[in-house]
């Protein structure tokens, strides 16, 4: 049958409260096909999963039978770019290489996330402590034996509006994780995941500019930083492709000093709309036990997260004073998001993130850390340790 689609272009300038604010641009077809009609399909027992099948949401590919596989077919591309382009013209970030693992990360080489492509199973061997282990790019983390997060807690999304991680208040997982929806980071914790969110971003126009998400709306996550649930960012355009001191993502964080040495928190932290609550939504323990004060405080039990960049005028502890200018390496979140990326630190006022060493996809090290942690020894100048970019006197200058 010859193939048939819906091409129109669709050109939404939608005006948000920070200025210019865009839905998803390009041709219906770069994602969409009306009747699947392009190629035959077994009638008998097709599967949604399978590429050439009709699929949910009239989407026009799949990469597996995995509740992630429209995910994956659209972000996913080659190494040697970044950013990929749609027949189209639709610009889509990629978070999977296919065809290998680069050797580096960051600006130029992967996206602000990281890629799954260390951790996947399908390029190269896969190594369960460098990324999310994402259904249908990896297998069950043969590391921790479980389906369930390290510092899982339950009660962190208790009453969340956007839906209960897992679907309730479950003691342990039953499945994989997945890219969004009940078991997944973006979009609702429900059947529903990101389903709208592409439509109504109110982010950054891909590849162009920088764009503030206010968090706001509950019909979908096209509101919320990177269609993360209730979670406020400033947009970087080219997803960090090319990011520097004054040209990044600028994240939501806050200072929490309350419920910080609770083993077991009846219920989530103050505020909501940080990026490191969005990891504290699986790994709560890790979030909440750092330390034996109810204000944070050192000694420290775990690195604290959500807390001020320290600032000083003691010498034992005025290191974080010299942390001015914003590092890509080690970034810090922001109270308020600004109107545009700051290349300024003050510490005192600035927030410690979870970001701040980890990526949130996969990077070539253990732990998805933003760079070698076996490089960083005390007493050693080494500008590519991120531990030095925060505890200025711990190299040897």
């Amino acid at each position: 049958m010859k193939k048939w689609y819906l091409v129109i272009l669709l050109v939404l300038g939608l005006v948000g409260y920070y200025g210019l604010a865009q839905a998803v641009i390009g041709p219906c077809a770069d994602c969409h096909t009306m009747h699947a009609s392009q190629s035959p399909w077994d009638t008998t027992g097709w599967s949604s999963g399978v590429e050439g099948n009709p699929q949910s949401f009239l989407l026009g590919f799949a990469y597996g039978t995995s509740t992630s596989s429209a995910c994956i077919a659209c972000h996913s591309g080659s190494s040697s770019n970044p950013i990929k382009t749609l027949p189209g013209g639709s610009k889509v970030p990629v978070v999977f290489f296919t065809d290998s693992s680069p050797s580096g990360q960051g600006p130029g080489v992967t996206l602000a996330g990281g890629n799954f492509c260390w951790v996947s199973k399908d390029v190269g061997s896969q190594e369960d402590t460098k990324g999310h282990n994402v259904e249908g790019l990896a297998d069950q983390d043969s590391v921790l034996g479980t389906y369930d997060p390290p510092g899982w807690d339950p009660d962190y999304t208790s009453g969340f509006t956007f839906g209960q991680v897992t679907g309730g208040n479950n003691s342990t997982w039953s499945q994989q994780l997945t890219c969004a929806g009940t078991y997944g980071c973006h979009g609702f914790h429900t059947d529903k995941g990101i389903g709208g969110s592409h439509h109504n971003n109110k982010g950054s126009v891909p590849a162009t500019s920088y764009g503030v998400v206010p968090a706001t709306g509950t019909d979908n996550c096209g509101g919320y930083y990177r269609f993360l649930a209730n979670i406020e960012g400033g947009e970087a355009g080219d997803w960090e492709n090319a990011a520097s001191s004054g040209s990044h993502n600028e994240y939501k964080g806050a200072n929490v000093t309350s419920n910080r040495n609770v083993e077991d928190p009846s219920a989530p932290p103050s505020d909501q709309t940080t990026i490191s609550y969005l990891c504290a939504e699986c790994h709560g323990v890790f979030h909440s036990r750092i330390s034996d004060q109810t204000t944070p405080a050192t000694p420290f039990l775990r690195h604290p997260t959500d807390t001020l960049l320290p600032t000083s005028s003691e010498p034992a502890s005025d290191e974080y004073n010299s942390y001015t200018s914003y590092s890509i390496l080690a970034p810090v979140a922001r109270t308020t998001i600004p109107d545009s990326p700051s290349s300024d630190v003050t510490p005192g006022t600035d927030i410690v993130m979870c970001l701040s060493c980890h990526r949130a996809h996969g990077s070539p090290e253990p732990d998805l850390l933003r760079w070698d942690y076996d490089g960083c020894v005390a007493g050693t100048n080494n500008a590519n340790c991120g531990c030095f970019v925060c505890h200025t006197k711990k190299d040897a200058d």
